[in-house]
This record gives structure tokens, sequence and C-alpha cells, in this order.
């Protein structure tokens, strides 16, 4: 049977301080023969993560964040086209291990699919590497009212705010590297902020509170 896609590692590792995070990044290729075979789809089978780390997938398409067991996506890649499946592991200083399995397959021919799994690994960090400067930070968290963020960036970024369930609530677009928002209209609990710089995706929670 021909193939649609060609990955260039279907299981990916990395690892790093608990301090800050880790892109297990691989390559896709369609290589199909067919030429109304572009478009595709990524379903996770499997999240075994500390409950604490904050998770993203980005694929050529898009990013996302608040990941689930049968979260499902799709994208469009053109004949001989390449482009990224990533998963970020964010450690937020948390020591451990954790996997996420998704498959991966076309829409015109899902008998077409392979199995990726994203692993990571974080270690404790001794005191000097934790204050080491952090692509994002924020303050304060808890948060009332108003929040400032810090990034690396000079240019463009895009900040969006997640709930746990993954759902979007708010959207920003910021060229200054201190940028202020409001977070006054959003309803007390745990919330996800990521900002989108270069195609990477960099993720925090936070506390809201009144």
């Amino acid at each position: 049977m021909a193939q649609s896609l060609s990955i260039s590692n279907k299981n990916v590792m990395v690892e790093g301080p608990n301090a800050g995070y880790k892109d297990a990044e691989c390559t896709i290729t369609n290589i199909s023969s067919d030429a109304a075979d572009t478009a595709f789809t990524w379903t996770i089978l499997e999240i075994n993560t500390p409950g604490t780390w904050a998770l993203s997938m980005c694929d050529p398409k898009d990013c996302y964040i608040g990941l689930n067991i049968g979260m499902n996506r799709s994208f469009n890649l053109k004949q001989t086209g390449s482009g990224p499946i990533k998963a970020t592991f964010d450690f937020m200083s948390t020591q451990g291990s954790g996997n996420i399995k998704m498959v991966l397959s076309s829409i015109k021919t899902p008998q077409n699919a392979d199995t990726l799994n994203f692993t990571g690994t974080a270690w404790t960090t001794g005191l000097a590497e934790t204050k080491r400067k952090q692509p994002l930070s924020f303050y304060p968290n808890p948060v009332k009212d108003q929040m400032n963020i810090q990034f690396h960036s000079k240019g463009m970024v895009h900040i969006d705010i997640f709930n746990v369930l993954g759902e979007k609530v708010k959207s920003f677009s910021h060229e200054a590297t201190k940028p202020t928002i409001s977070v006054a209209d959003l309803q007390n609990g745990m919330y996800f902020i990521s900002v989108l710089e270069n195609n990477t995706l960099y993720t925090r929670s936070f506390t809201k509170v009144n």
C-alpha cells in the first residue's frame, strides 16, 4: 500500500531541567502520489505526564494548548510539502517523565496511518539554573485585574489565554516586550497563557482571583 506521509522520527525523546521546557519535534512530508491526498488529521491516544506540566502541540497549520485524550485536529500539506509536528513539554518546575502518544493519518485514505510518541524527562535544577532568564514570565500570580508579561522578542508576538478545557478565552497581539493585559473579566480559576513567537509556543499557567 502506498503511503501518504514520511515521518523523520516516530519516537522523539527530549530532556532538560525542570525550570524550563523542551520541544519534541519531528518533520512530516507528504509523499502521496495522489494529488488529492493533501488533508491529514491527528488524534491524541494517550497522555501520561505529571499533572502540573503544561502541554502544547503544533502541526503545520496551528498550535494548540490544553491537550486531552481524544483531541483531534486536521491540517493540509501539499504534495512533496514538509512541516513540523511538535509537542512542547513545559515542566513547570516539576521533576518527572511523561509521554504523549498520537496517531497521524490521511483523511482521504485513513488506512495510511502512523503512531507517534513524544517523551519528555525533567530533572531537578540547581539554584543558579533556576534563576536563569526564562523566555516568558508574568506577574502577579495569582492575578486579579492586570497582568504584566515579559518576553524576549522585540517583534510582534501573539498571546492567547486558555481555560483548563483548552478553550481560548482571550487573544492579544503585542510588539512591546513588557505588555500589560486585562484579565478582570475572567472567572476565578486556573488558566494557561501562551506566547507564539517565530513558530515557538511558550506556555505558563496562572490563577485568576477576585
